[in-house]
């Protein structure tokens, strides 16, 4: 568990970077910025809580452990791929993407937001990792798109 609470750690680390680095770009990208913040917040308390799991788990009760696996699932499952959701959305809205990535966000948000209904039934779990692995494709393709207009600006001048 501490190992996956690390590793989640620097993948949270890498979003928070291109989140703020894409409002600097973007300009009045507040909104997304912010919904971008709140998924690398929610990552960050999943990994913190599965570190306290990993501690105290031996030494605490059933219930005791089961809401904190609980919190974490939630904060770093459902919390965080429906808040990447969002910041896909929003993101993709800002002047530096074309319409076929614009396209791509909602194929990305609509699993990611949808993975929602996991909280009240249990097949509705399987929109997690397809809505996360949509919305962290769809990112490495805006940075990938955001860095290319950068250094073609940049070779212009």
């Amino acid at each position: 568990m501490s190992l996956t609470s690390a590793l989640q750690l620097a993948s949270v680390v890498a979003l928070a970077v291109f989140v703020v680095a894409l409002g600097s770009v973007a300009g009045a990208a507040y909104r997304a910025r912010a919904a971008g913040l709140i998924a690398a917040a929610c990552m960050v308390l999943s990994s913190l809580l599965g570190w306290v799991l990993a501690a105290v788990a031996p030494s605490v009760s059933d219930g005791v452990a089961g809401g904190l696996r609980t919190a974490n699932f939630i904060a770093g499952g459902t919390a965080h791929v429906a808040a990447l959701g969002v910041f896909v959305l929003l993101a993709s809205r800002l002047d530096l993407f074309g319409r076929g990535m614009r396209v791509f966000a909602w194929v990305a948000a609509v699993p990611a937001v949808a993975s929602l209904v996991s909280l009240a039934v249990y097949e509705g779990a399987a929109l997690i990792p397809l809505g996360r692995l949509l919305c962290m494709i769809w990112i490495v393709v805006a940075a990938i798109t955001v860095s290319v207009r950068v250094a073609r600006r940049q070779q212009v001048r």
